[in-house]
């Protein structure tokens, strides 16, 4: 029994409920709320960009961690604390940014994929390499690490 973060396709709620893997009172899968720390004040810890804003990063010259989202994905949505975790880990100068696909369908078709959620890698305006599917911290932590590790 306690507060549980449901994700559904109208996004994140937290509702109580009855401690279950799969929720008596709606029938949806439950992720106990202790497991997440989804918002800092509020906001996510990954900024939202839009294309022209993932050009100005890249044109910075940081190397930059851009996660492709769509609203209703789940996995999009379970992937936010390991991309916290990463946030707070960071030792590499990371610009963190998201771009959801809803407001810009574009993306989809310039990163080739329509599997989401979807991360890249890019340093000196190169891409480093593409994640699609979310598949754990680890997962992510090795991406960022084998990608940053290329000459």
């Amino acid at each position: 029994m306690g507060d549980c973060l449901h994700v559904a396709p109208g996004g994140i709620g937290l509702v109580s409920c009855l401690g279950d893997a799969l929720c008596r009172k709606c029938y949806i899968a439950a992720v106990p709320a202790a497991m997440f720390k989804l918002f800092d004040g509020g906001r996510t810890v990954i900024q939202d960009w839009t294309p022209e804003e993932l050009q100005a990063n890249l044109d910075a010259g940081r190397p930059v961690f851009l996660k492709l989202w769509k609203k209703g994905c789940g996995a999009c949505k379970l992937s936010i604390p390991a991309i916290e975790r990463l946030v707070a880990t960071d030792t590499h100068g990371l610009a963190f940014g998201q771009i959801s696909v809803d407001s810009h369908p574009e993306m989809l078709e310039i990163a080739d994929t329509e599997v989401l959620p979807a991360f890249f890698l890019f340093r000196d305006k190169t891409m480093l390499g593409q994640l699609t599917g979310f598949k754990g911290l680890k997962s992510l932590q090795d991406f960022v690490a084998q990608g940053l590790s290329r000459p």
